[in-house]
């Protein structure tokens, strides 16, 4: 079976949990990358939505001004169609994230 590397970005996490990524087909997420635009540290929350079920990667993680964390820390996390992951913060606006990932085709 063959399949492609995507990825998908959010430039404005903030109060609102943002939706980050919600594959059309199985997959794996390889990476999860949080930067913290703001000026000052912040704790970053960030979760998968599996049914009714959240999965938290981060609850929450704190971040240094200027920093980026990897939110996966080198592990892979398999996505089915129907997850949902998404973040937030509590300044609006104040983390980018880019998420890779491998699906299937």
């Amino acid at each position: 079976m063959a399949g492609t590397f995507d990825s998908s970005s959010s430039v404005s996490v903030g109060v609102t949990p943002t939706l980050i990524y919600q594959p059309t087909t199985a997959g794996v997420v390889m990476s999860c990358m949080m930067a913290n635009a703001y000026f000052g540290r912040l704790p970053i929350t960030a979760y998968i939505l599996r049914g009714a079920q959240k999965i938290y990667l981060a609850n929450p993680v704190d971040v240094a001004a200027g920093a980026t964390v990897d939110l996966l820390n080198g592990s892979k996390v398999a996505f089915a169609i129907g997850d949902s992951f998404y973040a937030s913060c509590p300044i609006a606006g104040a983390f980018s994230c880019l998420v890779s990932a491998y699906k299937d085709q």
